[in-house]
Order: structure tokens, then C-alpha cells, then sequence
């Protein structure tokens, strides 16, 4: 207001870069939120091929049911269920590492 900003300006040019790293940091506990709510795909959807990621994983690892994996019945004898546990818990993190980087510099 002092030097010709109005109000537009005034946001854009000073508010706005000082709180980029709290809307990043709301973004990103956004996400992590969403991706992890599997109960959501458990409710509303029926179909075990349409459910989403996190919904797949809590009933694979949760409820131990295997038959939706693609993998032949004498393949799945010879995992260990820590091994499909840890596989699917990266499986399952892998996004949201991926795009942690990407927030993490926004300062």
C-alpha cells in the first residue's frame, strides 16, 4: 500500500512466498492422508480390480487373502508372508517418496 502494491500485489509479491512452505507442507500431509485411506475404497467399491492401491494392500496383508494376486498357487508357496509384507508396504510408500523430494524444496 505504501509503494503503489494493492492488494493483489501485496499477496502475490509477499504473503504468498513466505507461506509456500506450509501450503507444501499441508499438501503433502494432504496426500499422504488420502493415499492411506484404504477404508474409503473398502466401502464404496465392490469390485476387488477397481479398488485402489492401499485398499488391495490392507486386504492382502490385513485379511492374508491372496486370491486377487496374479501369481500362480505354487509361486505364492514359496514366499514368505514378511516378504509379500515388506513388497507391498514399499509398493504402497513408493509414491508418496517419490513426490516428498519435489516438496521438500519448496522454500
Amino acid at each position: 500500500m505504501i509503494d503503489g502494491a494493492g492488494h493483489f500485489r501485496t499477496l502475490f509479491r509477499i504473503y504468498l512466498p513466505v507461506s509456500l512452505p506450509a501450503i507444501a507442507t499441508l499438501a503433502l500431509f494432504s496426500m499422504v492422508f488420502h493415499w492411506n485411506s484404504w477404508f474409503d475404497g473398502l466401502l464404496y467399491i465392490s469390485d476387488a480390480k477397481k479398488q485402489p492401491l492401499a485398499t488391495f494392500l490392507h486386504t492382502v496383508i490385513i485379511q492374508r487373502d491372496m486370491s486377487t494376486m496374479s501369481m500362480s498357487p505354487k509361486e505364492l508357496e514359496l514366499l514368505s508372508q514378511t516378504t509379500v509384507n515388506a513388497a507391498q508396504i514399499f509398493i504402497g510408500a513408493l509414491p508418496i517418496l517419490l513426490v516428498y523430494p519435489f516438496c521438500r524444496n519448496i522454500s
